[in-house]
């Protein structure tokens, strides 16, 4: 299991590569290196370089199944609300949609306090989307 899990990050994290050179428009610093870009770029490389070495180390190990099905269910429900979340951003902006998708995943972690569950959230996409605009100057949904 843990070879596909490193294979599709390789693919998943390529892909976005791709589409970061491809189709993501850039708001440029004045610097072609060190664009709006930059951090992904460097993000995705090293996913893409620690999913390769852990391929390479893991290829001769014998691999058991990880975790039980409930454990999953919470993954695909983290990967839902993620692609829900990115889905709908440019209709509900980034402040309700980043919300959104942290809110889940605490629940999903299994996090029961509301100032952690709701609240946490709320103000780090706050923060976040007060500095975009208001610090950096870049236009979030």
């Amino acid at each position: 299991m843990a070879t596909l899990t490193c294979l599709l990050l390789v693919v998943f994290a390529a892909l976005g590569l791709w589409v970061l050179v491809a189709q993501v428009e850039v708001y440029s610093f004045g610097c072609s290196v060190f664009d709006a870009r930059f951090f992904p770029r460097i993000i995705l490389w090293l996913i893409v370089i620690s999913a390769v070495l852990r391929l390479l180390v893991s290829r001769s190990k014998q691999q058991a199944p990880i975790g039980s099905p409930r454990s999953w269910f919470r993954v695909f429900l983290v990967v839902i609300a993620m692609i829900l979340a990115l889905r709908f951003m440019p209709t509900i902006g980034f402040l309700a949609g980043a919300f959104f998708a942290a809110a889940v995943t605490a629940l999903a972690l299994g996090e029961r306090k509301l100032i952690f569950c709701l609240g946490l959230p709320l103000l780090v996409a706050a923060l976040v989307s007060l500095g975009a605009h208001k610090g950096l100057n870049i236009p979030l949904p």
